[in-house]
């Protein structure tokens, strides 16, 4: 049987991902993973810091807990939701195969998400991208819905990390919709939207 630790300091959470790194113990790291979905508060938090320092060092050991990740990102815990929304994007950079397999998943429940787990959705789509021109046509259409009905600031963020990963055709669309959007944006949000692309506004194109 597997025991856990518990512990309510950061230092605690970072001793017992070193000891799970380095005895490889997958079998502590995934009782960690269920504990995401635990009752208490104070044990989603302490099994959200183990992961989060187990995967910021060793991204590689996250592939096994993908689905308690994507889980974790439509939690109602916030520090579980951020946890997921920072490790899943590192864990795709390891293992984009794996986790595009649960894209179905993060596709489908993205506009219920909360805005940190957006963000974190678009981080793991950036990097989806970066590992291969594959899924640039494939998240052509789910992109063009995010950029279509994205509020301001998501669309900045969309603007800032998501098109300068795309290339081709997908790059294009999406930008011709982030362009379209300009006019119609809040004065503040559109200028900056429009340096990041390049762009200088004229005033009367804000809304």
């Amino acid at each position: 049987m597997t025991t856990l630790t518990h512990t309510g300091s950061g230092r605690g959470s970072a001793a017992i991902a070193e000891r799970i790194i380095h005895e490889q113990d997958n079998t502590c790291l995934l009782a960690y993973a269920r504990q995401l979905g635990h009752e208490r508060g104070a044990t989603m938090i302490m099994a959200a810091r183990v992961l989060e320092e187990v995967v910021s060092k060793r991204p590689e050991f996250g592939t096994g807990i993908i689905s308690a990740l994507v889980d974790g990102l439509f939690s109602s815990h916030p520090r579980v939701v951020q946890m997921s929304a920072n490790t899943l994007p590192c864990v795709t950079r390891a293992a984009p195969a794996k986790v595009a397999k649960h894209l179905t998943r993060i596709n489908e429940r993205f506009c219920a998400a909360c805005e940190v787990a957006q963000e974190g959705i678009i981080r793991t789509y950036v990097a989806l991208c970066l590992a291969s021109v594959t899924y640039h046509r494939k998240l052509e259409a789910v992109f063009q819905s995010i950029l279509r009905d994205a509020a301001p600031p998501q669309l900045a963020v969309c603007a800032d990390l998501l098109l300068p990963a795309l290339k081709g055709q997908p790059h294009a669309s999406c930008r011709d919709i982030v362009e379209g959007r300009l006019g119609d944006l809040p004065q503040d949000w559109a200028q900056k939207i429009a340096r990041g692309l390049g762009i200088k506004l004229r005033m009367s194109m804000c809304g």
